[in-house]
């Protein structure tokens, strides 16, 4: 018999979804309810591994209750939600990690016209139960766009004669880090949300891959001869999700930088929590839609050769075309 993705996915363990507002919500998963009954031990090993990533200074938990959930599962996300949605499964449901922790993020702190988007990404698990403990952990930060873009303006044009601040979008420079792991009927389940404001200095100290993370210049990574056109990932999950915007450039990069459609591959020799995939991707609203530049560093999984490989590319509406780079060093 022919299996697909989503039947695929049926094998984990079933987390029941709760009702709210006329829709079916898939509740965020514990550790406990993840792939079959592990040993106690195994088990504990799992709840602290999530708990060395979320003991950070400065993050604090978000409550992933109804009202959080509700705010993502709308039609604006999920257009096929506009509508009676009778699948036992969310749309969602074969959403890769990092495409849906800034849907997840959009949802809860809005979205903006110019933002920065810097994603560190690591697999990991209890040595000897990996298939059973896979975690993916993402660190996800947002940096405002909008005040650096004002001010320029400003200085160009006069206070009086600039387009009003809010016009280039006002909020923090915001940071979550999220453990998600997959669960019957959900590849990335997200079982916990950390969350940090960054203060302004901080902000402006922070390095995008080799950038300053507050620059205006497009982060294109070495400069170098080698770097060619490669074939842009299709997704397979139809209408979930917008297509146009940082999420679905970010999902377009993972897939291209580590040739899965799923988690990756672990990659052991790194120190815990090291990221093995770093990416930026910058977006940016403009008079005719939305251009997104991003770019993807994955640092190789095993000890030998050691390699870099560089993925880049700008998205022009929901269309993205992708250069690749490798590197030894």
């Amino acid at each position: 018999m022919t299996t697909t993705r989503s039947t695929q996915r049926l094998v984990r363990t079933f987390v029941p979804p709760i009702l709210c507002c006329g829709l079916v919500l898939a509740t965020a998963a514990v550790p406990k309810a993840s792939a079959a009954v592990l040993p106690t031990e195994v088990q504990d090993q799992k709840t602290a591994l999530i708990a060395g990533f979320h003991d950070r200074a400065g993050y604090s938990s978000l409550h992933l209750d109804k009202d959080f959930w509700g705010e993502f599962y709308t039609p604006k996300y999920f257009p096929e939600l506009d509508g009676d949605w009778t699948s036992p499964l969310m749309p969602d449901s074969d959403m890769r990690a990092i495409r849906r922790a800034i849907l997840l993020f959009e949802a809860k702190e809005g979205a903006l016209p110019h933002a920065r988007y810097r994603v560190r990404y690591r697999l990991m698990a209890v040595p000897g139960y990996e298939s059973a403990t896979k975690t993916m952990f993402v660190e996800l930060t947002r940096f405002n766009l909008g005040p650096t873009l004002y001010a320029e303006a400003a200085a160009e044009q006069g206070r009086d004669a600039a387009p009003p601040p809010a016009s280039f979008g006002i909020g923090p420079h915001v940071s979550w880090r999220l453990a998600m792991w997959p669960i019957q009927g959900k590849l990335a389940s997200t079982g916990a949300i950390h969350r940090k404001v960054l203060a302004d200095d901080a902000a402006g100290n922070s390095r995008c891959l080799d950038a300053p993370c507050l620059s205006m210049q497009p982060i294109t990574g070495p400069d170098d001869d080698g770097w060619a056109a490669t074939a842009t990932p299709e997704p397979e999950y139809g209408n979930a999700g917008i297509d146009d915007g940082p999420a679905a450039a970010a999902d377009k990069l993972f897939v291209a930088a580590t040739g899965s459609d799923d988690y990756g591959h672990p990659a052991r020799h790194l120190a815990p929590y090291a990221p093995q995939l770093e990416m930026v991707v910058t977006s940016h609203q403009t008079e005719d839609g939305r251009r997104t530049h991003g770019i993807a560093r994955k640092n190789s999984i095993e000890d030998k050769p050691l390699s870099t490989l560089w993925v880049r590319g700008v998205q022009e509406g929901t269309d993205m075309q992708l250069q690749r780079l490798d590197t030894k060093r």
